[in-house]
């Protein structure tokens, strides 16, 4: 099959492309509510809304094609039926769509302001430190959560390029609301996304219920979920429907602790993109 066709094959698979677009355009329209005030028509299709917003979603989309670079040995041993061990795209096909794509980005911010192509080179920067583990791999892999912490600490990066890139100077305090909002959604996909069944979590202690136990996982996304809640309320003025929004969580975080099957631990993670995509859809109003 040619490139372009095991390309589109291992994107919808395993980056779960259908997923990732409607959701980072949602989070992306989120962005600008809280740096604008208002959602204007006429501003999100301009061109500096719309770089910021290919640099958006390529962000996410490189975090993914690096992770696959760099756990290829652990995938490997434990997960045989990805695309890349079972063969449908090669290391280096990943690694040239991963250079094609950093060019196309650097060349469309050729003009773009010099904070912007500073907080982008600094996003390339921390891609390639991430790509390699920040040199501490040893250090990191002993601790899922704080291995999770350290690779996200990009978001406040990609915040920062955004506010350049889109014109807007946000003070401070009402800033880092916004950054550990969300920092703690993106933090809580991924966590629900590593949530499984125990007779699923034979993956070299990879997921967040093979380290701190099902329990200790459902309660940890708890967690961050009312951290969510809560900024959401405070930040967009919703005073019930992040709240409200929790519960579907709830009751799937106990139902897979009773029943301890995949379709439970599925139904974790679905109901936690319902979560946090009503709350999104909730504070664009």
């Amino acid at each position: 099959h040619p490139f372009y066709s095991r390309l589109t094959i291992y994107l919808i698979e395993r980056i779960a492309l259908a997923t990732i677009i409607p959701a980072t355009i949602l989070h992306f329209l989120l962005i600008l509510k809280f740096f604008n005030g208002n959602l204007v028509l006429r501003q999100i299709f301009t061109n500096p809304t719309l770089i910021g917003y290919s640099t958006f979603f390529s962000i996410f989309l490189l975090v993914r094609l690096l992770d696959e670079l760099k756990d290829k040995p652990h995938d490997d041993q434990y997960y045989k039926e990805r695309p890349v061990q079972r063969g449908l795209i090669t290391l280096a096909e990943i690694r040239a769509t991963v250079a094609v794509i950093i060019i196309v980005l650097a060349v469309t911010h050729l003009g773009a302001s010099a904070e912007a192509q500073m907080t982008f080179l600094a996003l390339l920067i921390f891609l390639f430190l991430m790509r390699y583990e920040f040199f501490i791999e040893r250090v990191l892999t002993k601790n899922i959560i704080l291995y999770a912490i350290v690779h996200q600490l990009f978001v406040p990066i990609l915040l920062q390029y955004l506010s350049y890139q889109l014109g807007y100077n946000i003070p401070i305090t009402h800033f880092i609301g916004f950054v550990v909002l969300n920092w703690l959604m993106i933090f809580a996909i991924e966590v629900a996304r590593k949530i499984r069944a125990t007779n699923d979590d034979q993956t070299g202690k990879d997921t967040y219920s093979a380290t701190v136990g099902r329990f200790g996982a459902s309660l940890f996304l708890m967690g961050l979920l009312v951290g969510v809640a809560y900024l959401f309320s405070i930040l967009f003025h919703l005073v019930w429907l992040p709240w409200l929004s929790i519960s579907p969580v709830l009751i799937a975080c106990v139902y897979y602790y009773l029943t301890d099957s995949r379709i439970s631990s599925k139904l974790v993670l679905i109901a936690t993109t319902l979560n946090l995509t009503i709350s999104m859809i909730g504070a664009l109003r």
